[in-house]
């Protein structure tokens, strides 16, 4: 077994803390129920406080396991005794804390030490925490908490490294501020930009400041959005809906006030948790935006699994008000997800299939996308079950850009939805792609066929469906010369949705519009041509 040391506590600050969903009650261990904590508190709170509780359990001999074999002859060799040796060192000690001690010196991680034992993961780290072999500072959990704490002033005044927070303004709705956070090096040029998005919901853009400052020793352009209605920005967040947009928006920010530092064809997005829920949404969305897109422990498809989770909804309300704890912490996320939606599943439909980014990758054969999660992550089966549909829809298509890396126990690297060094390695599958710019620029293809889920917004039209978080329609679009149509079919049940068609038309061309074989614009000369129509129509531009 390989020994190296374990660098958590910074581990682009716990992976951002990713520990957006788990099941509402994914863990039963004793001195889970702890009645007495009823006070308000936040999910990432709410789970380091469980696994704090943890208690050490002792193994009563030691494992079989071929794993836990070669580490008693490397464990006994990097000691220069016997096997035999060895194993009475460990019984006197305690198995389980002979290899807590280890995780303590930073002689095995958190990942081996779960994988030596045999257990979960959350297993593991119940035992970490609460024998302070690992250990979270009360700075890291105010970070997660939306605090500007010393690290982060201490970043922004670093002296090689620009780190600032921007604000700027919605195309979609004239917001104002939006505000992001971005780091650089001001003796760069041409530089990728990296969009990193936040865990939790609804989460803070602080956690990922120290992750863009590495990047951005690196050479990148790190870029962190708190989309609207979290960390001071103005409205308020509607679950990986129309807020996707704010994404978009901040790229495009950071392009028109930043244009010598960044090559604005290597755009790129990646985040965990709730930040890989951004980046599945913003690759279907911005079908041909981003360069490099790698999702890390998500959910590919909100609609699925909160379905899967309606059923014990009202339950988990009820258990978080008795018990707190954990319980509260998964309530909170929960029910704020649900709230910024509007409703459950069952009571609307339409606005859940509109998280579907699973019917969506229809739309992307252009974006290298890597998807990283491990079978107990606390959002499975929904995660394991949708990443591999994720990928036979795109292999059925013909699609060649998309990659799965799926680790279970027992495996060397594991990809958990909490902050291991693993996640980190991870990033040796994609960054020396984005930064040797070898993954070529996403070009929309002159027709095809999308699946507009609310939007979908490319460089040459924009498609807008109710209110951009409550409709999905498929599109057969073709685009030449001499103009473009566009038919579209409704796929979600709410007859009276209206939609529109932004068609860019930088050149000033005059076009004749119809809509289904209706004339609605004789002559139309102008930048951007605006079109109306229902969910079932045909619309066509032709050039005069």
């Amino acid at each position: 077994m390989r020994r190296r040391p374990l660098v958590l506590a910074n581990c682009l600050l716990l992976f951002s803390l990713n520990v957006f969903p788990h099941f509402p009650f994914p863990y039963f261990f004793p001195g889970f129920f702890q009645a007495e904590q009823k006070e308000s508190i936040t999910y990432v709170e709410s789970l380091f406080n469980f696994f704090r509780r943890g208690k050490v359990i002792e193994l009563p001999d030691f494992p079989s396991t071929e794993v836990f074999n070669q580490f008693l002859l490397e464990e006994a060799a990097h000691k220069g005794i016997s096997v035999d040796e060895l194993k009475k060192k460990m019984k006197e000690r305690g198995i389980t804390s002979y290899l807590l001690d280890l995780l303590r010196q930073r002689q095995i991680s958190a990942v081996e030490l779960a994988n030596l034992l045999d257990i979960s993961w959350i297993q593991a780290f119940q035992m970490a925490y609460s024998s302070g072999a690992l250990s979270l500072s009360d700075e890291s959990l105010d970070i997660l908490r939306g605090k500007v704490t010393a690290t982060i002033q201490r970043l922004r005044q670093d002296k090689e490294i620009v780190v600032k927070q921007i604000a700027y303004r919605s195309s979609v709705d004239n917001l104002y501020p939006l505000l992001a956070e971005i780091a650089y090096n001001p003796k760069g040029k041409n530089m990728p930009v990296v969009v990193y998005q936040h865990g939790d919901y609804p989460g803070t853009r602080l956690s990922t400041v120290p992750a863009i400052y590495e990047l951005a020793k690196k050479g990148i352009f790190g870029l962190s959005v708190s989309k609207r209605g979290r960390d001071g920005s103005a409205g308020k967040g509607d679950g990986f809906g129309k807020e996707v947009y704010d994404i978009y928006d901040a790229v495009e920010y950071v392009k028109a006030n930043y244009a010598p530092y960044i090559d604005p064809d290597n755009i790129n997005i990646t985040g965990g948790s709730g930040g890989g829920m951004d980046t599945f949404a913003a690759i279907v969305h911005f079908p041909d935006y981003f360069r490099v897109a790698v999702p890390f422990v998500a959910p590919p498809d909100l609609d699925h699994w909160f379905r899967q989770l309606e059923p014990t909804i009202k339950l988990l309300e009820q258990y978080a008000k008795s018990f707190g704890g954990q319980y509260a912490g998964s309530w909170s996320l929960f029910s704020q997800t649900i709230e910024g939606i509007g409703g459950l599943p069952s009571q609307i439909p339409d606005n859940y299939l509109a998280r579907n980014w699973v019917l969506g990758a229809i739309n992307n054969p252009y974006t290298l996308i890597h998807i990283f999660w491990d079978d107990e992550d606390g959002a499975s089966p929904s995660i394991t079950q949708r990443s591999f549909a994720y990928l036979e829809e795109t292999k059925k298509l013909g699609f060649t850009n998309v990659h799965l890396h799926y680790s279970k126990r027992g495996d060397r690297l594991r990809f958990l939805h909490w902050g291991v060094p693993d996640n980190s390695f991870a990033w040796h599958y994609f960054l020396p792609v984005i930064l040797s710019r070898s993954h070529p620029v996403p070009v929309l293809a002159d027709a095809g066929r999308l699946v507009v889920l609310g939007f979908v917004k490319t460089k040459r039209f924009l498609i807008w469906l109710g209110e951009g978080n409550d409709a999905v329609a498929r599109v057969d679009y073709s685009l030449s010369s001499q103009g473009a149509s566009f038919a579209f079919r409704r796929l979600s049940r709410d007859r009276t949705k209206k939609a529109k068609l932004v068609y860019e038309n930088p050149w000033l061309d005059t076009f004749k519009v119809m809509v289904n074989d209706k004339v609605i614009e004789e002559k139309v000369k102008a930048k951007q041509i605006e079109v109306s129509f229902d969910l079932d129509s045909r619309v066509v531009l032709m050039k005069i």
